[in-house]
């Protein structure tokens, strides 16, 4: 029953977040890093950008964080894979390399100080 509950929980935020626009002066809290330094972080843009996502608008959410088009999907298909797995479904487990975590991480701090330049 957890594993449904997660699950749920996902889709309802997703339902959720197509339901509702960020950018509309709604209740999503601003970034606190953006709030305190006026600078963007790596996932400034992240909420808007997966409404944008989520009703097909690719362009739209490439402006407004070219790296979340990228790990957004990526980091989705491999949360659909684990769910499949915990739900019995037959299929093998995800290995990242430690470079490839290692390649991320350099990925998104790169993208955070780039955007600001």
């Amino acid at each position: 029953m957890a594993h449904g509950g997660i699950v749920l929980g996902g889709l309802v935020a997703l339902a959720g977040l197509y339901a509702f626009n960020p950018s509309a002066g709604s209740w999503f809290p601003p970034c606190p890093w953006l709030w305190l330094t006026g600078w963007q972080c790596p996932g400034c843009g992240v909420l808007r950008g997966t409404h944008a996502l989520l009703h097909g608008e690719l362009a739209v959410a490439w402006g407004l964080n070219p790296l979340w088009c990228v790990l957004g999907p990526t980091l989705g298909a491999a949360l659909l894979w684990s769910c499949a797995r915990s739900f019995g479904v037959p299929l093998p487990a995800l290995r990242v390399p430690r470079a490839g975590m290692w390649g991320m991480l350099l990925a998104v701090v790169a993208f955070g100080v780039l955007r600001n330049l």
